[in-house]
């Protein structure tokens, strides 16, 4: 019977219904006609189930990032880190597809959000990219691929979420996303490099002399501490997740009002809406995924599937594969936000029977999750930089083909070389 609730949320999907919305409609009907195992549930259980997917200490964590984020979005930060990228890697061949690249991999570091990342930084290289010969679906694909950094790299916003619904470390889940979020710059950068090749693209900038990478390091340097401030505040234990959201506010109100100058009294109004905006569609579609989390938990859809995955001989290698077909298929349907609660339930006991370390599957997942957004129809980073570029969904989809390959490899890599994941961890946190 939960082939119903799936497929009813499927169709409401498909019919153009928000995904939160679509989940409720899909758990309504379900209650009401079979409920769990076949016998219906009061309706009581929908307001609930909704408020104990809500009550996490950790989850304070989320409103916080978002409006520190948001202070360093609208605070001038973007422009200063787009200059020290530029003074790093523009004088490359096709120097702002790089730039753009770098931008995002440090903003990832700043907002912890992909949507975010691909708003802020594509509203600025987009139509300076578009300026210099790129045409507009190609720089709304390399914006969009680049801000896919985002759910993997520090302190990510997904990660965050993983960690308070399961109880995993959120400090280790942070430490687990360094090398493979690099990662997934360097091969961003490969793919572009192979893209451009016999491209007569410019460079962003002419050579640029050490002073003026010192001064625009100097620039940007300040922003930069932040990230350091909090995952370091968090790895030392001086701070938990949901604090460090707290320094990052309060840092990025020094840094934009106080120091940069840029935010004003009047600019905070503006900030809290755009910070509660997020705030409230993550948090609906948190509440919403968690009633259906738990049909599938009272439904036993997790061990169904595991003896389905695992068999009497399962094959670790094959395992691993078909987990990582499920989150893709999966990514054609559902953002990330709900897959967080539809399915990592279903696939923790899996990676435990298999010995595959939960951090190890988190960042797969976010991986997965980050493929997600750059293919319709969900693909978010698609649908906000085909705004920006006016550029139609099709375009910038063709467009990222290559980049999604060049991401879908790394996937394929760290999926099978799980020390690329849990080296940094082990080295920092021994437990």
């Amino acid at each position: 019977m939960v082939g119903l609730l799936f497929g009813l949320m499927i169709l409401f999907i498909l019919l153009g219904m928000d995904i939160a919305i679509a989940m409720g409609a899909a758990v309504l009907a379900f209650l009401v006609f079979s409920g769990p195992g076949g016998v219906s549930a009061p309706l009581l259980v929908i307001p609930q189930k909704m408020m104990n997917g809500l009550d996490s200490f950790p989850l304070l964590a989320v409103p916080l990032f978002l409006t520190a984020g948001q202070l360093m979005n609208r605070g001038g930060v973007t422009e200063r880190l787009v200059r020290f990228a530029t003074a790093l890697v523009g004088r490359l061949p096709a120097g702002l597809a790089y730039v753009s690249v770098l931008t995002n991999l440090i903003m990832s570091g700043l907002t912890g959000s992909a949507v975010a990342d691909a708003a802020s930084t594509g509203s600025i290289l987009i139509p300076a990219m578009e300026r210099g010969k790129y045409s507009p679906r190609f720089a709304a694909a390399i914006i969009a691929a680049a801000a896919a950094i985002g759910p993997v790299f520090p302190p990510s916003i997904l990660l965050v979420l993983v960690g308070a619904s399961f109880s995993i470390s959120i400090g280790r889940l942070f430490l687990g996303g360094v090398i493979p979020g690099v990662l997934m710059a360097v091969a961003l950068a490969t793919a572009i490099s192979l893209v451009t090749a016999r491209s007569d693209l410019p460079r962003a900038a002419a050579a640029t002399s050490w002073g003026e990478i010192a001064a625009s390091a100097r620039d940007a340097l300040l922003a930069l501490v932040m990230p350091i401030l909090i995952i370091g505040g968090i790895l030392l234990g001086v701070v938990t997740p949901s604090e460090a959201g707290v320094l990052g506010v309060a840092y990025g109100l020094v840094l934009t009002m106080a120091i940069y100058g840029t935010l004003g009294v009047g600019d905070l109004a503006i900030v809290a809406k755009d910070a509660a905006v997020m705030t409230a569609a993550v948090m609906v579609t948190v509440a919403t995924a968690s009633i259906v989390g738990w049909i599938t938990t009272v439904s036993q859809v997790g061990p169904t599937v595991s003896r389905a995955l695992l068999g009497s001989h399962a094959n670790p290698f094959m395992v691993r594969l078909l987990i990582n077909l499920i989150l893709l298929m999966a990514g054609f349907f559902l953002e990330p936000v709900p897959l967080v609660y539809l399915l990592l339930p279903v696939l923790l006991p899996i990676a435990k029977a298999i010995s595959m370390d939960l951090i190890h599957l988190s960042i797969i997942f976010a991986l997965n999750c980050s493929l997600g957004m750059i293919h319709p129809p969900i693909g978010l980073n698609i649908l906000v930089v085909s705004t920006i570029s006016r550029a139609s969904i099709w375009e910038v989809t063709k467009a990222i083909l290559p980049f999604f390959l060049a991401l879908l490899v790394l996937l394929l890599i760290v999926t099978e070389v799980p020390q690329l994941v849990t080296w940094l961890p082990n080295l920092v946190m021994r437990e």
